[in-house]
């Protein structure tokens, strides 16, 4: 629904091992990080990225190009199963108190056209003019 892709270039001259868990750390604020030896970057989100009505997917890849590595991470959040019934039943509700509003539209025509008729039946050699305000 919501997704982004934030990406960064860098040297580093630690090992293998050690770079990844430097980078598993440095992505801590995002959640739990885990950098497979083959590139590929998960993370579990913090729940502040997520909750009732939205989960999130964060997830990424860790490329060495020559002397230099690129971490890429790609973000998507979208509204879990309560968040869907919570946005239609708010659409729902929201098109009810529309219709509502066509109530009262109704029946004041409804009064205008019988009052019309009354109006113009107390004087029935002339026609009135009736005002409308």
């Amino acid at each position: 629904m919501f997704r982004g892709e934030e990406s960064v270039t860098f040297d580093s001259e630690l090992s293998g091992k050690e770079l990844l868990s430097f980078l598993e750390e440095c992505l801590e604020p995002l959640g739990e990080a885990f950098i497979s030896e083959q590139g590929e970057v998960i993370i579990n989100p913090r729940s502040l990225f997520g909750g009732n009505l939205c989960q999130s997917t964060i997830t990424g890849r860790l490329r060495k190009r020559g002397e230099k590595y690129r971490i890429s991470i790609e973000y998507d959040s979208t509204l879990s199963t309560v968040g869907w019934f919570l946005l239609i039943l708010g659409i729902l509700l929201y098109l009810l108190g529309l219709l509502v509003l066509l109530s009262p539209y109704s029946a004041s025509k409804k009064i205008e056209k019988v009052l019309r008729r009354v109006l113009s039946e107390m004087n029935p050699g002339e026609p009135l003019f009736i005002e409308s305000f």
